[in-house]
């Protein structure tokens, strides 16, 4: 089963690289600062037992000097190892990682019927505005409340 790495908008996965994929540290205080870094209230209220076991962080968000390559065949953190580097900024609109919505491809045709239907229901809001409009004006004293007498 392929590693996904738990920070927010990071898409990467370890079947698609050969980037190294990190376990959550067992240590609670360390753990807690892996949490904090990566701003996923979600993950707050789960046991670095939890976390440890389920999630991960690849490689790219950590200062390479935090990264040991002492063996070809694995790489390990360093013992004080803190994940820094993280996309934050589109991360406003979405809280929650883990529930990223796939987005389908669509056809040539789809995007057009989409585009008309936008033109479409932009044209309906102004037409209803120019409406609105109109009725205010020919008839004034209904916008302040009543006729006045």
């Amino acid at each position: 089963m392929p590693n996904f790495c738990a920070a927010p908008n990071c898409t990467r996965k370890s079947t698609q690289s050969d980037l190294a994929f990190f376990r959550f540290p067992r240590d609670p205080a360390r753990c807690q600062k892996w949490v904090e870094n990566c701003r996923r209230a979600d993950l707050e209220d789960k046991t670095p037992d939890q976390l440890n076991k389920h999630y991960r962080l690849c490689a790219k968000h950590f200062e390479t000097s935090m990264i040991c390559r002492t063996s070809p065949y694995r790489t390990v953190l360093r013992d004080n190892a803190i994940p820094t580097i993280f996309d934050l900024t589109s991360h406003l609109n979405n809280p929650h990682s883990r529930h990223r919505k796939r987005i389908k491809g669509l056809s040539e045709d789809e995007i057009r019927t989409l585009k008309q239907k936008k033109i479409d229901e932009t044209s309906e809001q102004e037409q209803r505005h120019k409406e609105t409009n109109n009725s205010s004006v020919q008839n004034p004293s209904a916008e302040e409340g009543g006729d006045e007498r």
